[in-house]
């Protein structure tokens, strides 16, 4: 295939037609999981779209095109074509939910997610009388994120031992390796378009294997990763203990080749919280999967340091260490931020009331030390001012804020609360694998629309794929209805 591509010199505009029928050949999956009336393939064939949506981007790469053609597939996006056909493939995918038969069993339900849908399109109206295109694409994301979720949620049972499957995870690991493979090809060969400068002018590239971005690609792995934790600790399939190992690692991997820190610090603390919470199981048991993980990245950071004579290997060894340095960036940047802002009431308490305004415009300005040695790194600052300030800011909540306004933010962190509460009430009231896992994927769930756009296709159907069957498993433990949106008593009274 590599050689056609060579000699037929592929062109930009046939990535659309490609992808077109990748698109079409997950339409006839999804075709042939409504007639298998099995909702957990529907899951699979939405998280394998979500997965290789990107894919056509890759080519260009293999077919020997240069970096200019390469940079603009990625910022070119997808077509409006291709947006079209995926979203009839997500209306017939939620018409194969509704097929199931399951569906309106909890029909009280329905308003904690109705709810959050109607504050969400109040916020957008309200908060502005011209809407660009983007702004549109962001809400209607939002929206059918949660009417996925309700769907979904209802069709799936929530039972651990139909989704936890044999060949759920060889191709979980067959994914996971093909994309590491992507990505080590794209560093060793720097055909990676994600690069920068760093503060001691050493050239970083990030590789974002066949998922256009590195922090989709971190998130994706960390999201895989996570899948194949729980599958560990569950027991349902302890058979496969070895190779569910060797997909954290190959999790591990994926994260240290993308660089993507937000997606790396989430995943190891959404493995060291399960150590916590996961009830009666042997301490190398608990922490197998976390301790698998750090070691894998851990050789990835040290190996190429005895490599480190070949040019292309100083590209690993600088990955690594922009990893490890990272919580000592951020604590460094909050040390700064705090001494700057404790710079400032001294001023304002001592100076009075005539000084306050000069000091206040002295914090804001440029004496702030944010490039001072004792502060973050340049790229530290940069990176957080891409995901917190700005108008093109990361940030899926405050992103919410920016489209939605007061209304979008308090319905979507309301819509979280209240699964943040069921969450821990099903683990109160069921302490196991299952509950526990539950507990963590919300938070982890959560945690990513902080630091990347849930708004982003696909992240948020990744959201709506971990968080289906959690949902479910909730709805089987705790016998209670929704009454608009505020929960109802649990009924557990047995006086009569």
């Amino acid at each position: 295939m590599y050689v056609l591509i060579r000699k037929r010199s592929v062109s930009l505009n046939e990535f659309g037609t490609l992808r077109e029928l990748v698109t079409v050949g997950i339409g006839v999956a999804l075709l042939i999981c409504s007639r298998r009336r099995n909702a957990g393939f529907i899951l699979a064939a939405l998280s394998l779209y979500g997965s290789i949506y990107f894919i056509p981007s890759v080519i260009p790469m293999f077919a020997g095109k240069g970096m200019a053609e390469i940079t603009a597939v990625h910022f070119r996006g997808s077509g409006k074509a291709l947006k079209i056909f995926t979203l009839c493939l997500l209306l017939m995918a939620a018409y194969f939910s509704i097929l199931q038969g399951n569906n309106w069993r909890r029909k009280s339900s329905i308003f904690l997610y109705v709810v959050p849908m109607l504050f969400l399109i109040s916020g957008f109206v309200s908060n502005r009388s011209v809407a660009t295109g983007l702004e549109i694409q962001n809400t209607a994301s939002l929206v059918m994120m949660l009417g996925f979720l309700f769907l979904l949620s209802e069709t799936v049972d929530g039972n651990s031992k139909k989704l936890a499957k044999p060949v759920v995870i060889y191709s979980a690991l067959f994914l996971l390796f093909m994309a590491n493979s992507v990505a080590f090809y794209e560093l060793f060969y720097q055909k990676a378009w994600a690069r920068f400068l760093n503060s001691s002018d050493e050239l970083v590239m990030r590789a974002s294997s066949f998922l256009f971005n590195p922090n989709l690609y971190g998130i994706w792995c960390a999201c895989l990763g996570l899948m194949l934790a729980y599958c560990y600790h569950s027991k349902e399939i302890s058979r496969l203990n070895s190779y569910l190992l060797f997909g954290i690692a190959l999790s591990g991997v994926g994260l240290f080749l993308s660089s993507s820190r937000s997606a790396t610090y989430l995943f190891y603390v959404a493995l060291a919280a399960s150590t916590i919470l996961i009830p009666k199981e042997r301490m190398v048991k608990r922490i197998a999967p976390i301790m698998t993980a750090l070691l894998t990245m851990t050789l990835c950071a040290i190996l190429p340091v005895f490599f480190a004579s070949g040019a292309e290997v100083k590209e690993f060894s600088v990955l690594g260490e922009r990893l490890y340095r990272a919580p000592i960036e951020l604590a460094s940047f909050i040390e700064a931020r705090a001494h700057v802002k404790w710079s400032l009431v001294e001023k304002v308490f001592f100076l009075g009331r005539r000084e306050s305004t000069s000091a206040l415009s002295e914090f804001e300005g440029p004496a702030v030390p944010y490039n001072s040695p004792d502060a973050a790194t340049s790229e530290f600052m940069t990176a957080f001012d891409g995901r917190f300030t700005g108008e093109g800011r990361d940030s899926g909540l405050l992103t919410v804020y920016d489209d939605c306004g007061v209304l979008g933010v308090l319905g979507l962190v309301g819509f979280f609360s209240m699964l943040f509460i069921v969450a821990c009430k099903a683990h109160a009231i069921r302490k196991s694998v299952d509950t526990a896992y539950g507990v963590i994927v919300l938070s982890f769930c959560v945690a990513i629309g902080v630091f990347m756009r849930y708004q982003v296709f696909p992240v948020w159907l990744f959201i709506v794929v971990l968080l289906s069957p959690c949902i479910a498993l909730w709805n089987r433990i705790i016998p209670a209805k929704f009454d608009g949106y505020l929960l109802a008593k649990f009924a557990d009274d047995k006086r009569n």
